[in-house]
């Protein structure tokens, strides 16, 4: 008789499962041996829908009831994600109660990590309450969340509290420690003001965590009312400790170039040699307003574009990259970078893609007589270059004519961007291209 298959091997094939729900749940009535890795495996994330007004949905209560009668799955909860009941509603329709998830938070003990999708949220001072309440959470992401009130771009920012309220102490009178690593804003659009708070807060309260290694600030930046400046986030000053940084860039207006944008991404690109110890870098370029500018004037009044996209924002960001003594990012293995624009307007970007090129991956004579590299960034091995603007079509459009703007977006996938990347992919980067 062969020997018996050891438990640990058997859980380790499960754990190819981790996705396969109805598979996971038969080996956990299968042995009672098997249940623990099943769990984990079954229990350790979980998506939850929130009705039009903020509290628990049906699903959410029966989670709720299911925790009433098996308590011994509440540990297993890891990840919680929060998300509106109805896929149909548009963002701004949902908004985010605290008191239901708090009603969630305090029975899982073992939650690290909280992600809101397409919620509205009063200001981003809730994410300093929520820092604050849950000192053991790593992970905080916001998905295209956005502010509250009816008009989100004329609505005024509500003032934060004083700093004392920002900063809480222990009973023993030093700093409380927060587990946070991860806080990414990802899409949705919120004022740049509250963008630019919450980085100082960041700054501010980083004693308070010394283990944050990971930001994003990738959503559009809004200004605080029509006609007034935006404010936007800088380069955080405790940037040479994080390990990925990203940040949302737009120096184009309706009708041209924006000075101010402008000058903040020169600043922000400037100040990337400051992150010596990243590995990650993500760079959103967003050009909807000009977008919406050229629809008006083209289609609406007839007239032709005011100007042609130019690739600064890349041969600037080669620019910086490109120095020498000592290399800007010496740790750098990955760059995503995000048009949100048509694929179309990176016509014209051939040559700012081959001097980045050059720049990251070298070229095939990049190596000394004993064949060492010479690269500037040996590590470099990932590059993710995605367009985004169905959702803007969408927005101006609807469902009209949807299908041949996907199959627009494909052809322009293989036939003007991948071809751009192919000094990459002949040094052996993995190279991602996406067009949504």
């Amino acid at each position: 008789m062969p020997p018996p298959v050891p438990v640990e091997t058997i859980e380790h094939a499960i754990s190819f499962l981790h996705d396969d729900v109805p598979s996971l749940a038969a080996c956990s009535l299968t042995c009672h041996a098997l249940l623990p890795i099943s769990r984990v495996l079954l229990w350790h994330k979980v998506v939850l829908p929130v009705k039009s007004d903020g509290s628990h949905s049906t699903r959410t209560k029966a989670f709720l009831g299911l925790l009433d009668c098996e308590s011994a799955i509440a540990p297993y909860v890891r990840s919680l994600g929060l998300r509106p009941e109805n896929h149909e509603c548009s963002h701004g329709e949902v908004s985010f109660n605290r008191t239901a998830l708090d009603a969630l938070s305090t029975r899982l003990p073992s939650l690290r990590s909280l992600r809101l999708h397409f919620l509205v949220i009063p200001s981003l001072y809730d994410v300093v309450m929520l820092l604050r309440d849950l000192p053991k959470l790593e992970t905080l992401c916001l998905h295209s969340v956005s502010l509250g009130g009816d008009n989100w771009l004329s609505r005024r920012v509500p003032a934060w509290p004083e700093q004392p309220v920002l900063e809480p102490f222990a009973e023993s009178g030093n700093p409380s420690l927060w587990a946070l690593r991860t806080l990414s804003l990802i899409g949705g659009s919120i004022h740049g003001e509250e963008v630019t708070r919450l980085a100082l807060f960041l700054e501010r309260a980083r004693r308070n965590m010394p283990k944050l290694e990971w930001i994003d600030f990738c959503c559009a930046m809004l200004p605080n009312g029509p006609g007034a400046d935006v404010v936007l986030p800088a380069v955080p000053s405790f940037v040479p400790s994080l390990r990925h940084f990203g940040i949302t860039l737009s120096d184009l207006h309706y009708d041209g170039i924006s000075a101010e944008g402008r000058e903040h991404m020169q600043r922000v690109i400037s100040d990337l040699p400051q992150c010596g110890s990243l590995t990650s870098l993500y760079l959103r370029y967003d050009r909807r307003i000009a977008y919406l500018g050229y629809t008006v004037r083209h289609r609406v009044l007839g007239m032709p574009p005011p100007y042609t996209p130019t690739p600064f924002f890349l041969e600037h960001l080669a620019d910086v990259l490109s120095t020498r003594a000592p290399t800007p990012l010496p740790l750098l293995e990955s760059l995503s970078l995000v048009f949100d624009s048509p694929t179309a307007w990176l016509v014209g970007f051939e040559a700012a893609f081959a001097r980045l090129a050059k720049v990251l991956v070298g070229t095939d004579d990049s190596s000394d007589v004993r064949g060492a590299s010479l690269k500037q960034y040996p590590r470099f091995s990932h590059l993710h270059v995605r367009t985004s603007f169905l959702s803007t079509v969408m927005l101006i459009s609807g469902d009209a004519g949807m299908e041949e703007q996907r199959r627009r977006q494909e052809m322009e996938r293989v036939d003007l961007v991948l071809p751009m990347l192919e000094c990459f992919v002949r040094a052996g980067v993995l190279v991602e291209v996406t067009c949504d």
